[in-house]
């Protein structure tokens, strides 16, 4: 990372099995790791990870067994915990809040989700892979491995025509309200449809399979296999190509902090961090493999659903600020900063004024091999010990002398008498 200051937040802590009584986990537990998402957990993995519109609630999925868990952020705790027949493979919040949300389950169905549970369930033809909610039409568009892209009409409450498309499967379907324009990522090509005429506006060609896109009103990045392809919305052929990841890239996302946009790009193994002229700035590797993130609005937190029991979570100060619901996170983050501290200052040893003047290394203060730190000084740990070696040994010769000059008082003495 290029002086940019990221901090792992996801607890390290071990988690034990379930049929464990409470008064054995304690003993077993010694867990003093910071917990921002209380029981932020699942059994075996967590699967997807959502934030709600109004950033105070997360749906994550998570299996084995498959489930849903809704953690309210407010009262950072556990709402709700939903155990479900199949796993999921994506979600979608359809209100601002947690109240209302749609599940597509690997067994080809879709689920409408209440605060009382399920409501509503229904069979696809095909495998989903991606769902996104449009909130303009009030439809749930779901993309998976057909060549059509269904959707759900909530307001109706019944299927609208299927958007056909040339491509065999959907790696991505996604809505940008921004622009009010549908993308599909295929085998292929970029499909782009608008809703409100009921058709595909554009399309753009590839040799590789694309794996995710993102757009911000005036750019467009798409992902094809390894490379990141930057494209003005108005035209058909890349302004710019990144390449500087391993893996197909997963996920692409826009954020803004202080006037300035970010790219957020993440691949199986790693989150990358783009500026405006798609310069990378920093990168996580979460040492786990990457399902998908999500960023706080307004805010430098990140949330990621890895190949791990935890919640993964990163706060980049660079990013933005720490988001309302972590009231202590600025605190925390300064005992963290006082522990690495700690860390890079492991070769050197804390001595006040006194002590150095008591040494004789004061005249050491002005060279610049001490570092000035709170109320003393860091001296690195040789110097220290050379100095402490001469004490002692100027110690030692101090004795030495003492000692003679009492024999040789004692001498006189015997002399005298």
């Amino acid at each position: 990372s290029m002086n940019c200051k990221i901090y792992n937040l996801t607890p390290k802590s071990q988690i034990l099995p379930a049929f464990l009584e409470k008064s054995e986990r304690k003993k077993l537990q010694e867990d003093d790791s910071y917990h921002l998402i209380q029981e932020g957990f699942f059994p075996h993995i967590t699967s997807s990870i959502r934030i709600s519109p109004d950033q105070r609630s997360i749906l994550a999925s998570g299996q084995y067994p498959h489930q849903i868990r809704l953690f309210d952020l407010d009262n950072s705790t556990i709402k709700f915990q939903r155990n479900q027949s199949a796993e999921t493979v994506d979600t979608a919040f359809l209100s601002s809040d947690w109240r209302k949300f749609a599940l597509a389950l690997s067994d080809k169905t879709v689920e409408i989700h209440s605060q009382q549970g399920k409501v509503f369930s229904s069979k696809l033809p095909a495998n989903p892979r991606s769902m996104c909610y449009d909130c303009h039409e009030a439809t749930l568009c779901v993309g998976g491995s057909s060549s059509s892209i269904y959707r759900l009409d909530l307001y109706q409450g019944r299927f609208r025509q299927n958007l056909q498309l040339s491509s065999e499967f959907v790696n991505q379907v996604k809505y940008f309200p921004n622009v009010e324009l549908l993308m599909a990522c295929c085998d292929n090509q970029l499909a782009i449809f608008d809703q409100r005429v009921e058709k595909q506006v554009n399309s753009i060609q590839f040799k590789n399979q694309l794996t995710a896109v993102a757009n911000d009103k005036q750019k467009l990045i798409v992902s094809s296999e390894n490379e990141i392809l930057v494209y003005d919305l108005r035209s058909t052929q890349p302004l710019q190509k990144i390449s500087c990841f391993t893996h197909p890239v997963k996920q692409l996302e826009f954020t803004e902090f202080n006037g300035e946009k970010f790219l957020l790009a993440a691949d199986l193994r790693q989150l990358k961090c783009f500026d405006n002229q798609y310069k990378q700035i920093f990168t996580i590797e979460p040492g786990w493999g990457i399902n998908n993130f999500q960023k706080f609005d307004q805010s430098g937190l990140l949330a990621m659903a890895c190949e791990h029991q935890y919640i993964n979570l990163f706060y980049v100060p660079d990013l933005g600020p720490a988001p309302k619901f972590a009231k202590d996170l600025d605190q925390q983050i300064l005992n963290l900063d006082v522990q690495q501290q700690s860390g890079e200052f492991a070769n050197y040893k804390f001595c006040t004024r006194q002590e150095l003047e008591a040494m004789g290394l004061l005249a050491l203060i002005e060279s610049g091999q001490m570092v000035t730190y709170m109320h003393g000084f860091y001296v690195p740990k040789d110097l220290y010990r050379k100095q402490a070696q001469k004490e002692v040994i100027q110690d030692l010769k101090s004795k030495k002398e003492e000692a003679r000059q009492k024999q040789l008082e004692d001498k006189k003495q015997k002399l005298v008498e």
